[in-house]
């Protein structure tokens, strides 16, 4: 059946309101048309002229659209000028893929892709030798950390791309990881770290659309065989499936879901097998005076061996990054070695 335009669908929608999204939208605007900016920074709305007839939404584009906060289904036109490209082309694909909208424009600050790339693996390494899998840990640290160690104890070939130098050095420290500094969504990243030899890609940095972007890049230009994502919004996890990724993971449903296995228990420690040990997942409120609140996660000195996985602070959940600041009466909760479990405790509470 041929698709037939509605007629109400006479709607631009801008993502972003920086200097490029305001004029676009003070232009079209004056041209009579209609139309939505989308931006996270309410200050970002005065670059608007007074002429402006449109409407603005305050909020993340990218999760407003995928929710379709947005009305896109009156959309004839989506044009994302955030200021990150892997925003962009996540918007740009939630319009197509999702909403079928007609005219989508993704506006890259560094080419296509910030690719400097000057070739296409269509092919990978063959042969009929034995090879033990090769594994890559795209971003994230300490999610990265132990993924490295179990996987080499299980005798992967295991990678890590990050983009932080700090981070890099302390991965460099373990045993038979080899670690590559950059940025993993870069393609020219991507091909010097020789990804197209994966066999697994695992995406673990704290922003989705990063991730997406990642497990693309490997699935269609390096022709990786399995990516694995990460993702904070369990809502988005169809949507990543829907655009290839194999395996999608959220830590909130995850831990959530472990929470409410252990509701009826006086403590909520749920125990699971990694590398042959124990993992242990425990609820802890930071009481007031707690050393750790106040500061960073990255300022954090915690035992190896330790992740913050969510933080319950008033009535939200919070999946934590590295720039992320304690305060007194969060409720944490960490995954953490049956080892280091007083130990982090400890560091957290100074008790």
């Amino acid at each position: 059946m041929k698709r037939v335009r509605n007629r109400k669908n006479d709607v631009t929608v801008i993502a972003g309101c920086g200097r490029l999204g305001a004029n676009l939208a003070n232009t079209l605007s004056d041209e009579g048309e209609s139309v939505i900016v989308i931006d996270k920074d309410r200050d970002s709305f005065r670059k608007l002229s007074p002429s402006f007839s449109g409407f603005f939404l305050v909020g993340d584009a990218a999760e407003m659209m995928l929710r379709n906060e947005a009305d896109l289904n009156r959309a004839h036109s989506v044009i994302a000028v955030t200021n990150n490209d892997n925003s962009n082309i996540f918007i740009a694909q939630v319009a197509k893929e999702v909403y079928q909208v007609d005219k989508v424009i993704a506006h890259l600050s560094g080419g296509p892709l910030g690719s400097r790339s000057r070739k296409d693996h269509g092919h990978r390494p063959g042969g009929s030798r034995i090879m033990k899998k090769s594994v890559f840990l795209i971003g994230g640290f300490d999610e990265t950390r132990l993924l490295a160690k179990s996987l080499i104890l299980n005798h992967y070939r295991v990678s890590a791309i990050n983009q932080n130098m700090d981070q890099c050095r302390e991965l460099a420290k373990i045993d038979s990881l080899k670690v590559y500094h950059g940025d993993g969504t870069k393609p020219f990243v991507l091909e010097d770290a020789e990804v197209h030899h994966a066999d697994i890609v695992i995406a673990l940095t704290p922003r989705d659309e990063d991730n997406l972007v990642i497990c693309e890049l490997c699935k269609k230009k390096f022709h990786v065989k399995k990516t694995v994502s990460l993702v904070s919004d369990p809502g988005k996890t169809e949507f990543f499936r829907q655009m290839g990724v194999d395996s999608v993971v959220c830590a909130i449903a995850t831990i959530t879901g472990i929470i409410e296995q252990q509701a009826l228990k006086e403590d909520i420690t749920s125990v699971m097998p990694v590398a042959g040990g124990k993992v242990h997942v425990v609820q802890i409120t930071l009481p007031k005076g707690a050393p750790s609140a106040g500061k960073k996660l990255w300022e954090l000195k915690l035992p190896r061996d330790t992740i913050i996985g969510c933080i319950l602070r008033d009535s939200r959940s919070l999946v934590p990054r590295g720039d992320t600041r304690l305060a007194e009466n969060d409720q944490l909760i960490l995954i953490v070695s049956e080892e280091q479990e007083q130990a982090a405790a400890r560091a957290l509470t100074g008790r």
